[in-house]
């Protein structure tokens, strides 16, 4: 269905954490780690499926005008496009993607942060590797702390909520 070659630092991580259960407290700040959908359990949540979501509101002719402007141009200026593969969830619309058609100044692969509600399409790292090797170093360095209501979250956020 997705006929997207996914990067390989993404596939070699997949092959060992292959998801969340979606029923678990959030291991990143952007949402429940998706599946690549070879687990046959229903409480994972997999890219498919949440491709798929984003996909169907894409088809709908409103949705694929350019959203302006976006100055550094390392994200293109959508709402969202099929190249963006969602690699976690909130369950709520929000989550990270994997950017495999980035702008002009991006790089192919990077992970950016996708709000349904916002325009803003921030790059969280340049690769999936860094942006998980973030994950890892905030815990190991004590910037990232797990709480019990909301997952792994910053520091900085837990203090705001």
């Amino acid at each position: 269905m997705l006929n997207i070659k996914l990067p390989d630092d993404y596939i070699a991580s997949c092959m060992i954490h292959n998801g969340q259960n979606q029923e678990s407290p959030s291991l990143t700040g952007s949402g429940t780690l998706l599946s690549l959908g070879i687990i046959s359990d229903s409480s994972f949540t997999t890219v498919r499926a949440e491709w798929t979501i984003l996909k169907g509101v894409y088809d709908e002719d409103w949705i694929n005008e350019s959203e302006g402007d976006r100055l550094d141009n390392l994200v293109k200026n959508f709402w969202w496009i099929p190249k963006w593969i969602p690699i976690t969830s909130n369950g709520g619309g929000d989550g990270s993607c994997l950017d495999l058609d980035p702008g002009e100044n991006g790089t192919q692969g990077q992970v950016i942060e996708f709000i349904h509600d916002s325009g803003s399409r921030e790059v969280e790292a340049p690769s999936f590797r860094s942006w998980f090797e973030q994950l890892v170093n905030g815990v190991e360095e004590g910037t990232t702390v797990y709480d019990e209501e909301w997952g792994l979250v910053s520091r900085d956020d837990l203090d705001n909520l």
